[in-house]
């Protein structure tokens, strides 16, 4: 794993050696993990007892989704209003994680405006495509293609259709030539 441990952890197994951990979550994948403290109880150097004592959480994770984006935008609008009285430290912070067709330009503006005046921070969202990016490994059995076969646009073709699962739009296709244009011209300058 990348990045420094953060769950605590038994070292070697041996239940009296432990690496403490986070007692607070520090990422979104950790929402449903129970912090705790250990209540370790020893005589002279002998171990009694370990007891788990969890942490309340001071501030909520939330997640929506994945679910299409009219069914975000419906539960964003469920979500309960700011209270002028509550402190806004205490509010909780919200993951979206929307799942789309195509690109949605607007997307965060969307989730934006579906929540003001929201009792949630929004730290993230997250967009998931129907195309499966070749995850599922059903086309491994497909015949390999050299690169220098295909040309830019096929190669843009085929990564559209592998993110979307669906065929690429002509105003987008003209976006990718005026790009590649301006790719190729800056490799030419000296």
């Amino acid at each position: 794993a990348r990045g420094p441990l953060q769950k605590p952890q038994k070292v070697n197994g041996e239940e009296r050696i432990r690496y403490s951990g986070s007692p607070i979550p520090l990422s979104f994948s950790e929402i449903g993990y129970p912090h705790q403290i250990l209540d370790v109880r020893l005589d002279g150097e002998a171990l009694v007892s370990v007891e788990p004592r969890l942490i309340p959480r001071a501030v909520n994770l939330q997640r929506l989704g994945p679910a299409p984006l009219g069914d975000i935008l419906t539960q964003l609008g469920e979500l309960p209003d700011i209270d002028l009285l509550a402190e806004e430290q205490r509010q909780p912070w919200l993951e979206v994680r929307v799942r789309l067709d195509e690109p949605q330009p607007d997307l965060r503006q969307q989730v934006e405006s579906a929540l003001q005046g929201k009792a949630v921070r929004l730290v993230r969202i997250a967009a998931e495509y129907a195309g499966n990016g070749g995850r599922d490994g059903e086309d491994s059995g497909a015949e390999l293609i050299e690169l220098d076969q295909l040309s830019p646009e096929e190669l843009f073709r085929r990564a559209w259709r592998d993110a979307y699962a669906n065929e690429v739009d002509e105003a987008t296709l003209k976006d990718f030539a005026l790009l590649l244009q301006d790719v190729q011209q800056e490799g030419e300058q000296p």
